[in-house]
């Protein structure tokens, strides 16, 4: 088991958790191991009995007098103080104490969350879908109006079987200026091939709406 130590929470250690639930702190007795020699091991004799007889919960990786059991306590006094709300155990001296109730009610009524969630995310659910259909549409749409402009700028059927519209012969330099966004020479580099003296594009209109 392993248990923090340390004469910073040595108060923690040798005061009842009583204490968290409305009792005046008080020294645990019990928690102590008087057999040792407080001025050759304070620790142990403050809380060496307790030690002896606290098992590490299955769920905690440590387990600590100081932090943890306070921790602990703490929890197990505001669910007692906000179930007695919930359940109307005491009169509410202020309408924060009905809320509060109300509140940690429908947060611990999980049978009633289950019974509810679908119902309760139904809206976002489709909101979400609505929202994916537009973003789905516009999406299309952009596709849509990329194509018809880089068609537009193509030339049509009958021209391509016109040699003398298809010749465009230049070189790389003014290509590249052109269409920078394509690395010409790093495109020849990766095919393993020369660049060439003389390039022809065939459709200079359509680079240049890609480009755009």
């Amino acid at each position: 088991m392993k248990i923090k130590s340390g004469w910073s929470i040595l108060a923690f250690l040798i005061l009842t958790p009583l204490s968290m639930v409305g009792a005046s702190p008080v020294l645990d007795p019990t928690a102590m191991d008087k057999s040792v020699d407080p001025c050759q091991d304070f620790y142990q004799y403050a809380c060496g009995n307790w030690l002896k007889k606290t098992k590490l919960p299955s769920d905690q990786s440590m387990w600590a007098r100081s932090f943890s059991v306070v921790d602990d306590q703490n929890l197990k006094t505001l669910n007692a103080i906000l179930s007695s709300y919930s359940k109307g155990v005491n009169e509410p001296s202020t309408p924060y104490q009905t809320k509060l109730g109300d509140f940690y009610a429908s947060c611990m009524d999980e049978a009633q969350i289950e019974k509810d969630s679908p119902k309760a995310i139904a809206a976002e659910l489709k909101e979400i879908d609505r929202v994916k259909l537009r973003e789905a549409v516009v999406d299309a749409d952009d596709v849509m109006a990329v194509e018809n402009q880089l068609a537009a700028s193509a030339l049509p059927p009958e021209d391509l079987q016109d040699p003398t519209k298809l010749y465009h012969p230049g070189t790389i330099e003014p290509l590249q200026g052109e269409v920078p966004s394509l690395d010409w020479n790093g495109y020849f580099q990766t095919l393993n091939i020369k660049v060439p003296t003389i390039i022809d594009i065939t459709e200079p209109k359509f680079m240049e709406a890609m480009e755009s």
